[in-house]
């Protein structure tokens, strides 16, 4: 009997596909949509394997399908090479793990975040979206939006980032804010 790694690349393939199929079952169907190979390669390499009894033509009376099996033999030497693969890949793992230096967790400082856009810096803990300026203050959001417009918050109490979709407001309390409308200029 032949081993897995003396067929060519189509029978392993087919092999592989059927290996790794529920109950090591599939159609032809299902065989050739994980094959990149034709069709009728596909077709005519199944029937190859037929005939050599590394693969069993299983037809189902009762749907009128046809299911091929690898043999006992082929099951038995994937599962081999399938347990060979996995220890050498858990080797490489626990390799590689060890060559990697150990890397000591750096004690965490106490940053205040911040944000660089167009050149300047800005302290997040002094900004806040316009829902939580909202709940924090009792104002509802569409308020704040038209109290913008109005220009009742300076142009330094808002941050708008138009390329991530940011806006922010300053965490400056409404009180120190003018609530009025604008003056009409004269």
């Amino acid at each position: 009997m032949q081993t897995i790694q003396e067929l060519t690349d189509v029978e392993q393939l087919i092999l592989r596909t059927l290996f790794f199929a529920p109950r090591h079952q599939a159609t032809f169907l299902e065989i050739a949509d994980k094959c990149y190979y034709p069709d009728q390669q596909v077709l005519d390499t199944l029937q190859a394997l037929e005939e050599q009894g590394l693969v069993n033509l299983i037809a189902d009376f009762g749907t009128n399908t046809q299911v091929y099996h690898p043999s006992e033999a082929m099951i038995e030497q994937m599962e081999t090479l399938n347990k060979k693969a996995n220890a050498n890949l858990q080797a490489g793992l626990v390799k590689a793990l060890e060559s990697q230096p150990i890397q000591k967790k750096q004690p965490r400082t106490n940053k205040v975040p911040s944000l660089t856009y167009a050149g300047v810096t800005h302290n997040l803990d002094e900004w806040i979206t316009y829902g939580e300026y909202g709940r924090k203050y009792g104002i509802n959001q569409t308020t704040i939006t038209m109290r913008i417009l109005r220009g009742n918050f300076p142009p330094e109490n808002i941050l708008d980032l138009p390329r991530w979709g940011i806006k922010l407001l300053k965490d400056v309390a409404p009180n120190q804010v003018d609530r009025g409308r604008k003056p009409k200029a004269s």
